[in-house]
């Protein structure tokens, strides 16, 4: 017995629910007749729609439905082609549900829908449908319209019958996914006009609430199928709904496998849409819930288990729950959970992914949680919107951008301080496994993100330990950065890149690597329990130690295994040597601090008791290297051998550049010395024109490290400062210092044992060779590090090399030689030696004054004799030409001519030198002047400070005054105070001892009062207690009673309203039997004859209630009276105690 007949008949809701109640309770023939009533149209429905049948009100009136499915049952132009028997047959069947009474007919009329739903579904073809794309058929559309309605009104009134309820859905769901436009019925609100109509997203999430699964399961298998019709609509609809995201989010927790899948798949697709939805599943405890599904699901400290997706869906919803949104971003920091759990989501089961490449299904598993894992840290710390143009943001969401540059560097240390978290990233970085590779490349991007411009996190991954196999991630990254494969493998590059952005911008992380060479970097806290089990090595190499091994060892092989190593393999030491001086040279480049911790490396730095003393050191092992060798080698090793060289003196050079100590370390040792020196002086001659372009670079680069000598042999800060200190006196220093190389002698070494001539000839044919002219025309941003795809592009033709030759025998680069930046330094560089030099000749230059002054003239006249000798050998040089000249036979008219041409030459170089003077002169002249209004600004600001400093000075003897009178009068009170305490201490001794005298002259008859005093109140406060007990019981029953009372009264209102419903429900009867004119009078008198019976009943029970209550009420009071009189009597018969205690205590006080 349906809602819908009696609402269709007028009823009101509250008349229609008791009677479907009093329905359901007992079935009467009056039943079945009142459910075959058909209401008949008005009369302007009537005429609007003539052609409309009995059929059709019937099926469109037990549920008004909703404006738009109305609407589109209107203009829906499709119900035009519907045949007349489908469109009976379709209204028919949905009849049979709507007005069958028993359950066994709800059962048969739902199994008769679906079969007509079959029925239409295998009529689009033989097959039947073949995929989800394909159109829905009229039919199929014509039965959603007109079944969807009278099924919700189904579920909603019918008996929880399970197997009832569980068709329904299941119909539901197959006629959505049949027919989408369908699900808009169930999606959109009724009208607020409409107070019975069901609302079937509500229906649905209240359904999914049932402890059935047989109910639960379809319920949710029904909103997922609502979700993939209509996706908008749903969303929309689930956040209009009372409690709709929170029941989803309850449903998560179901242990049912396929419930549980179902619930996770609906949120992720809606989280993933939603901005709303995200927030009110993070703040509905929604993290909390989906980690505790992990948990569940097998996330231990070993890793996520990889049977089984649950975890990757939960981990799916957290993402998208933090994506872009501040709000649940700043939620998810706050919790705990980036450092419990999210580490253990990026933990690998064995190291380098060994045990997941067994199972690829498993390997996919753990990859996919993995991956996801990364993404949600990636998300904290990236910016909102990443990628995003600022055009295409509204306002909200550059507001939320900017705010999130705001605190991004808060995020960013907060991240890297998670221990465990950033080991977890590290491990990733460092395991090896190649099904893995795109793991790798996302944590490196991760590290990037988490150190970018952000100091104190650049220096946590300097630090940083891989866990649980504790290997040190930046010496991974420098490994990964010098390997032979770097150019060829995407997760070298990312961390090469990585890298460059780290030194780049943090010194101290530069200066960290070269610290931690000999030290390497303390162990975790949390690993130093497995330092002693073996779980991390007791010092796994630094970043340091790894890049020099690369350098020097490298070398070494090449130098020592160049006759029994073939080309293939020295070329591969070669790369890995050139990479690692390349990333060397960027760690001192520019840096002092960096250069001098590079000076306390020694030469053995392996061998933990080497000590980094004077020519024992790093520098000098890779200097000593460069010694010239007279052995004859093929082209091919020729140019790995120059390559090698090569990398040498670039490292050295940029080493020695603004180091004085570096320099001093050189000149300082005479082996070093002799190295260059000999190098330099040697007269090496190469048939081919490939070995005389090496040779040239090779004395220019040499040439290039002894003028950086000679301009940076000075004292640095720091002996300046050590000198102005012990300049009292202190001879030590000065006979120390008078013990160095000056830039005089140093000077006067290369003219003599390599000649001036010899050694500016070697800057400025360096300068001129085709290696060089070549780099100086590239891009200024191509880099020398990277392998050259065509790798002759800096070769030299050599015509003495046959055609014949193989190709062992052709000299190849592996790298651009030089880079740009370097052609310009080495330029400057020479101009700025030949000035020293001739500053130093000259005496011009401060620091070789003190040599000048000590020694006298013998060095100053030692340096015009080697330029008048040079002079000298110019003139004879020329004078030998113009003999050879005049010998040839030159005509007489010529010579003329050639004088005046050479001194129209000479006149122009003396117009053009005197030129360059006016310009100098000018330009001196402006910085004279702008110096001397720097002076009059400092005197001017000297004076004022001058002023401030006396103005202070007075401020401070005033202070000092006042301070002394304070002092004057706190020592006054300091001896008045004393005094006191010296009274009080008399006074509390005096008390003290009368006390003792009260306390002995007390016999035992106050420690008996006192006995009887306490006993006495033990009595009291146990009456005390019984008289509370009985108290608490007595409101206990008070309350009781109160709330016999309202029930009482609960059912009197009750007997009252079936009273008022009874007398409505006779005359709604009456009304209806006028109407039809089909009820007997017997029917009539039977259900008023039920519903008289049932109000006797009730009276009757009420009286029952009535007097139990009025018994209970009355023995509780007999009861609780007796307890109390009882009390009273205990308490009277104590005896007195405290009263005879209370006589004895002011005699006491009075013999006091």
């Amino acid at each position: 017995f349906e809602l819908c007949n009696f609402s269709s008949c007028g009823f009101s809701p509250l008349q229609t629910q008791s009677v479907t109640w009093l329905s359901h309770r007992r079935p009467t023939p009056m039943q079945a007749l009142l459910s075959r009533i058909v209401v008949a149209p008005t009369e302007p429905e009537a005429a609007s729609s003539p052609a409309s049948s009995s059929v059709d009100i019937s099926i469109s009136s037990p549920s008004p439905a909703s404006p738009a499915a109305s609407l589109k049952n209107a203009t829906n132009p499709v119900q035009i082609a519907l045949s007349p028997d489908v469109k009976a047959e379709i209204a028919l069947a949905v009849e049979r549900l709507q007005f069958a009474t028993l359950l066994g007919e709800r059962k048969k009329a739902v199994s008769a829908l679906q079969s007509l739903a079959q029925k239409f579904d295998a009529s689009r073809s033989p097959g039947g449908r073949k995929s989800s794309g394909v159109e829905p058929t009229v039919e199929e559309q014509e039965l959603g319209h007109a079944a969807v309605p009278a099924v919700l009104t189904a579920l909603v009134s019918d008996p929880r019958d399970t197997e009832l309820m569980e068709a329904l859905l299941e119909f539901l769901q197959s006629i959505v996914s049949r027919a989408p436009s369908a699900a808009l019925l169930l999606l959109e609100q009724p009208p607020e006009s409409s107070v019975t109509a069901p609302w079937g997203m509500q229906t649905s999430l209240t359904l999914v609430q049932d402890p059935s699964p047989w109910i639960r399961g379809p319920a949710i298998a029904l909103i997922r199928a609502l979700q993939e019709s209509q996706p908008s609509v749903f969303a929309k609809s689930v956040l209009e709904c009372k409690e709709g995201l929170r029941r989803l989010l309850e449903v998560v927790e179901d242990r049912r496998e396929h419930i549980r899948d179902a619930a996770l798949a609906v949120l992720g697709q809606l989280t993933g849409r939603d901005k709303n939805a995200q927030q009110f599943l993070a703040f509905e405890e929604g993290f909390t819930r989906l980690f505790q599904i992990m948990e569940v699901e097998g996330l231990t400290e070993t890793g996520a288990s990889p049977a089984s997706n649950v975890i990757a869906d939960c981990l799916q919803i957290v993402n998208n729950m933090v994506r872009d949104n501040l709000m649940t971003q700043t939620l998810f920091l706050e919790m705990s959970y980036l450092e419990s759990h999210v580490p253990r989501l990026l933990r690998l089961s064995g190291i380098d992914g060994g045990d997941e490449e067994e199972d690829p299904a498993a390997l996919g598993r753990r990859k996919r949680v993995l991956k996801l894992g990364l993404q949600l840290v990636r998300f904290l710390v990236a910016e909102l919107y990443e990628g995003a143009k600022e055009s295409s943001l509204d306002e909200i969401a550059l507001r939320d951008r900017a705010r999130k540059s705001q605190e991004l560097a808060r995020i960013q240390s907060l991240v890297a301080r998670q221990e465990a978290l950033m080991g977890a990233v590290g491990e990733l970085v460092c395991c090896h496994s190649d099904a893995l590779t795109d793991l790798r490349l996302q944590a490196l991007d991760l590290l990037r993100l988490v150190s970018e411009h952000n100091g104190g996190a650049q220096m946590i991954l300097v630090n940083l330990y891989a866990s649980p196999s504790g290997r040190n991630v930046l010496a991974e990254l420098v490994n990964l950065d010098v390997g032979n494969e770097s150019d060829e493998s995407p997760v070298a590059a990312a961390a090469s890149a990585l890298l460059d952005a780290l030194f780049e911008e943090n010194e101290g992380a530069r200066m960290a690597v070269l610290q931690h060479i000999q030290s390497p970097p303390p162990l975790p806290i949390s690993a130093s329990t497995d330092v002693t089990s073996g779980g991390y090595d007791a010092l796994p190499p630094s970043a340091g130690r790894v890049l020099l091994d690369a350098f020097i060892v490298n070398i070494d092989f090449i130098f020592q295994c160049i006759d029994s190593a073939d080309v293939d393999t020295l070329n591969t030491k070669l790369v890995v040597a050139w990479k690692a001086g390349h990333r060397l040279k960027n760690l001192l480049a520019d840096s002092s601090y960096c250069k001098e911790l590079a000076l306390r490396v020694p030469a053995e730095y392996d061998d933990p008791q080497a000590r980094a003393v004077a020519g024992g050191l790093f520098l000098s092992r890779c200097l000593r290297l460069l010694r010239s060798s007279e052995q004859k080698w093929s082209p091919a090793v020729q140019s790995i051998v120059f390559q090698t060289q090569l990398s040498l003196l670039l490292l050295l050079v940029r080493w020695c550049h603004g180091c004085p100590k570096a320099v001093r370390e050189i000149v300082g040792s005479v082996t070093n010395l002799s190295v260059l020196v000999d190098s330099l002086s040697e007269n090496l001659s190469s048939p081919s024109q490939r070995g005389a372009s090496e040779t040239t670079q090779l004395r220019g680069l040499i040439a290039l490290l002894l003028g950086c000598c000679l301009e940076f042999l000075c004292e640095d800060e720091e002996d300046q400062a050590l000198k102005i200190a012990n300049a009292a006196g202190n001879t030590a220093v000065d006979e120390e210092l008078g013990l160095q190389m000056t830039r005089d002698q140093l000077l006067q070494m290369i003219s003599k044992r390599v000649g001036l001539e010899r050694f500016t000839d070697a800057l400025v044919q360096f300068q001129q060779s085709p290696a060089i002219l070549a780099c100086a025309r590239g891009s200024k941003t191509q880099s020398s590090r990277a392998l050259l795809a065509y790798r002759a592009t800096y070769d030299v033709s050599d015509p003495n090399v046959g055609e014949g030759s193989s190709e062992d025998d052709e000299a190849h680069y592996l790298f651009m030689l030089y880079e740009r930046a370097f052609t310009i330094f080495y330029r400057e560089m020479a101009e700025q030696i030949q000035k020293r030099v001739i500053a130093i000749y000259t005496g011009v230059d401060g620091g070789s004054s003190r040599s000048s002054v000590d020694s006298g003239a013998p060095n100053a006249m030692g340096a015009y004799q080697d330029l008048i000798r040079m002079q000298d050998k110019q003139i004879h040089d020329l004078q030998r030409q113009v003999e050879e000249l005049k010998q040839r036979g030159m005509s007489t008219f010529t010579a003329p001519s050639t004088d005046q041409t050479r001194e129209q030459q000479l006149m122009e170089q003396l117009a053009a030198q005197r030129k360059e003077f006016e310009r100098e002169k000018g330009v001196l002249e402006a910085k004279n002047k702008s110096l001397s209004d720097s002076v009059l600004e400092m005197e001017t600001r000297v004076n004022g400070l001058t002023m401030a400093y006396e103005q202070l000075e007075r401020e401070h003897q005033q202070c000092v005054s006042i301070e002394g009178g304070q002092s004057s009068h706190s020592s006054d009170v300091s001896e008045q105070l004393t005094a006191l305490q010296a009274e009080l201490d008399a006074e509390r001794e005096d008390n003290r001892r009368l006390r003792s005298e009260a306390a002995a002259s007390k016999g035992g008859a106050t420690s008996q009062a006192l006995r009887e005093k306490s006993d006495a109140e033990l009595a009291n406060a146990h009456l005390i207690k019984q008289l509370e007990e009985l108290r608490v019981a007595s409101e206990r029953k008070d309350e009781q009673l109160a709330e016999c009372n309202q029930m009482l009264e609960a059912l009197t209102e009750g007997q009252t309203l079936a009273k008022t419903d009874n007398e409505r429900l006779k005359a709604q009867l009456a009304e209806a039997l006028s109407r039809c004119g089909e009820a007997t009078e017997s029917e009539v008198k039977s259900v008023i004859d039920g519903l008289k019976e049932d109000k006797t009943r009730l009276e009757r029970r009420v009286e029952e209630l009535e007097a139990a209550a009025r018994v209970a009420y009355e023995k509780d009071q007999q009861v609780l009276q007796q307890r109390i009189q009882e009390v009273e009597q205990a308490r009277r018969a104590s005896p007195p105690a405290s009263d005879e205690l209370e006589n004895e205590e002011p005699q006491e006080k009075w013999s006091r």
